[in-house]
């Protein structure tokens, strides 16, 4: 550091451009909404995949405990589920990955 103590508190994006006496500063998620006009929306893969997901805790719990053949079908069952919802899930982060309009400030999906 300098000679100068005093501490500037800045908020950047790139940390790579602080000086030595500036201290990073996270900020939380509101204000990252409000600063980059950002609303979280989960979509229906992702709903169903956590849906899918309590559904094969809950019976593969059942079918390790109580040995239910029921239950490790139903899990069997939810894990199939998974597998095509993440490749799907896979496919959608991907195609708006992939859009010019991506890195545009005012892109909303």
């Amino acid at each position: 550091m300098g000679t100068n103590t005093a501490m500037k508190t800045l908020l950047r994006t790139d940390p790579s451009v602080f000086e030595d006496d500036e201290e990073i500063i996270y900020p939380d998620v509101e204000t990252l909404k409000e600063m980059f006009k950002y609303e979280l929306r989960p979509n229906d893969t992702h709903r169903e995949i956590l849906k899918q997901m309590e559904i094969y805790i809950r019976d593969n719990e059942k079918w390790m405990q109580k040995r239910n053949k029921y239950a490790g079908r139903r899990a069997r069952v939810a894990l199939l589920k998974i597998y095509h919802l993440v490749r799907a899930r896979r496919i959608e982060i991907l195609s708006v990955w992939n859009r010019p309009d991506f890195r545009d400030p005012d892109f909303r999906m």
